[in-house]
């Protein structure tokens, strides 16, 4: 299956990426990018004022936007529902494991990584946004087989090697500029997933 951000950059990578394929294909907006609020579709460069002092940065929101703090939680989210729809702990052989395409947002994906690795900013610190456009993150969840609880372990991160053919030669049919790029015709906004998990 494949989950996508409902915003236009993801939707035109998994258009493209997904040209062909027969799988069911879900618009989702918790896997969009954080919100900043009021300086939504402004260039980084737009004037913003500055975070107040003794706020932490983690915690901070710009009028009507969200924190990072809230971008994890919602990345925790994604993982918990991930794992109660398609988790199945008496599955005995791991090489029929199901895979489902996320196409996301960089700032997305490290709060997906802090999730995954329970990170708390002291023990494990939390990741910074690094993200390659493009690149693969693959994150395998798991259940614990003492607990029978769900765990997630990266894999790997900003894997690009995919991109090396494309170097100074992209496809001839490659197009960014499309602000409605064709997506299956079985493109949904419906939930994919069982319930939330609690």
């Amino acid at each position: 299956a494949v989950v996508s951000s409902d915003l236009l950059r993801c939707r035109q990578t998994a258009s493209l990426a997904t040209r062909g394929w027969d799988l069911p294909f879900f618009l989702d907006p918790l896997v969009r990018e954080r919100s900043v609020g009021i300086f939504e579709g402004q260039s980084h460069a737009a004037p913003r004022p500055r975070r107040p002092p003794g706020v932490n940065p983690r915690r901070y929101r710009a009028p009507h936007g969200e924190s990072w703090d809230d971008v994890m939680k919602r990345a925790q989210t994604l993982l918990r529902r991930l794992a109660a729809t398609f988790l199945d702990a008496d599955v005995s052989d791991r090489r029929d494991r199901l895979k489902i395409l996320v196409f996301t947002h960089g700032g997305f994906i490290a709060e997906t990584l802090n999730a995954a690795r329970d990170a708390d900013g002291v023990v494990t610190p939390f990741a910074q946004n690094g993200a390659v456009n493009t690149a693969l993150y693959r994150i395998q969840l798991e259940t614990n087989a003492d607990t029978k609880l769900p765990f997630a372990r990266v894999l790997s991160t900003n894997d690009a090697a995919h991109l090396a053919r494309f170097m100074g030669h992209p496809p001839p049919d490659f197009d960014l500029g499309d602000d409605h790029p064709p997506l299956p015709a079985a493109a949904t906004s419906d939930p994919w997933w069982l319930a939330d998990p609690v």
